[in-house]
């Protein structure tokens, strides 16, 4: 929602298509690619738009998941997945994967908040 409030000027609602509206407002003012998520909704969906077309990317939501840093990772592995040549729609939805997967193995022992996610697995590799 950040994302296209930031690009657009507008606010993304909760309301369905609102991320839709947003990413599509970014778009007109110069936004090659978004791909926000919908973190507060029920349902997790990310947006992608490329000026052409919008596409949602549904995804597994993780209430009880470490989501601290979850943007970070998802920003990372997509701009790793188009370093690595995949085309933008196939990076976005393999981003949000990598995100996804991290939220569910997040590190929730850690701190009094969320807890970090874990990108590496570090908590299936911890001694029981």
């Amino acid at each position: 929602a950040r994302f296209g409030r930031c690009l657009s000027g507008r606010e993304a609602t909760r309301e369905v298509g609102g991320e839709r509206a947003a990413v599509r407002a970014a778009g007109a003012v110069g936004g090659a690619v978004g791909v926000p998520s919908a973190r507060d909704l029920v349902e997790l969906v990310d947006v992608f738009f490329d000026g052409e077309q919008v596409v949602e990317i549904p995804g597994e939501r993780h209430p009880d998941g470490a989501a601290h840093g979850s943007g970070c990772t998802h920003s990372s592995a997509l701009a790793a997945f188009l370093a690595h040549g995949c085309e933008p729609l196939e990076a976005a939805r393999r981003a949000r994967e990598v995100a996804s997967e991290a939220v569910a193995n997040g590190l929730r022992e850690i701190g009094s908040g969320p807890g970090p996610v874990d990108v590496f697995g570090l908590a299936s590799e911890q001694p029981q």
